[in-house]
């Protein structure tokens, strides 16, 4: 049983990440940053109205 709502589960995430649009994905920073506010205005995906209703 447990091998089976493993591997579902796996499916699903899989599905979920393809459903993604590679241009929409940013790159993760590293466990060492431990502040993350600057992203929205870093990453290149946002409008400058976007950025600033996020911040």
């Amino acid at each position: 049983m447990a091998d089976t709502w493993k591997a579902l589960a796996a499916e699903k995430k899989n599905r979920q990440k393809e459903a993604i649009p590679q241009q929409w994905l940013i790159d993760v920073p590293g466990d060492e940053v431990l502040d993350v506010t600057g992203v929205p205005e870093a990453c290149g995906l946002l409008s400058e109205l976007e950025v600033e209703i996020t911040n």
